[in-house]
């Protein structure tokens, strides 16, 4: 079967073209397909196995840092600190000390409001005032939001 599409942009520029689409095989069973779960898609550059013997700068850069939101980094610097261990927990000023020691790959001075919004998104845990750990959900700073 052949379609021809036509899409014109914000800009009232047109494009068209035609395709040529092929029946999809049936896979057995019913037909009806079970929603997959989604995937954690990690910024560029990040393996299924995270590097956390990679000094901290290194691993920040490696693992997106420059792309993510302050929220995110703050994660990402706290994943690096507990080498991905939802069991330790980090005081903050200690992360913050980290944080400052490398301002340019953080995208500039810590936050105080970022542990809050990381708490807010389900990522780290309070244990109690000023001390974190991360939850086992973490790793989904690397999805796009």
């Amino acid at each position: 079967m052949k379609i021809h599409i036509v899409v014109e942009d914000d800009n009232g520029k047109v494009y068209e073209g035609t395709v040529n689409l092929i029946p999809k095989k049936k896979s057995g069973g019913t037909g009806s397909r079970k929603p997959s779960s989604p995937e954690i898609k990690p910024d560029k550059g990040v393996a299924s196995e995270i590097d956390f013997s990679l000094q901290a700068r290194a691993f920040v850069k490696k693992y997106g840092a420059k792309s993510m939101t302050g929220t995110k980094k703050f994660v990402l610097l706290l994943a690096w600190m507990t080498k991905g261990a939802t069991n330790k927990s980090i005081v903050v000023q200690d992360l913050i000390r980290q944080w400052n020691k490398m301002t340019e790959p953080m995208g500039g001075k810590y936050n105080g409001a970022y542990p809050t919004r990381a708490k807010t998104d389900g990522w780290i845990d309070l244990e109690k005032t000023g001390v974190y750990r991360l939850r086992s959900n973490w790793q989904r700073i690397f999805r796009g939001k």
